[in-house]
């Protein structure tokens, strides 16, 4: 490889995100993490509820017996470094999400 091409590949590069007005959003009730050799695979998924509103004691036992409906609705597949800067990404929003909750709660019980 050129000293010339040896360069370019080592240059980093600022990233311009782009959201598309008609990219969906899903709900996701639960996902999958699975590791792969070389990759994470993470699937998310939709758990789908039954249409009524009051259940029977004989439709909850159904229920129990063959369970919900969880549809697949994203899949994504990203290198193990790109899945650990993601962790560590939501660690630190889930740790400002406890302390506003707590805050939260402890101004709740001052009242």
């Amino acid at each position: 490889m050129s000293q010339e091409n040896q360069t370019a590949q080592q240059q980093e590069f600022p990233l311009r995100h782009r959201i598309l007005g008609r990219m969906p959003s899903m709900y996701v009730h639960n996902l999958v993490i699975q590791p792969l050799p070389e990759s994470i695979v993470i699937s998310f998924f939709e758990t789908i509820l039954p249409p009524k509103v009051e259940l029977k004691q004989e439709d909850l036992d159904q229920l129990k017996e063959v369970g919900l409906l969880s549809e697949c609705v994203a899949r994504i597949t990203m290198s193990q470094m790109a899945f650990l800067d993601a962790a560590d990404a939501m660690y630190r929003v889930a740790t400002n999400i406890r302390a506003a909750a707590e805050k939260q709660e402890n101004g709740n019980a001052k009242l």
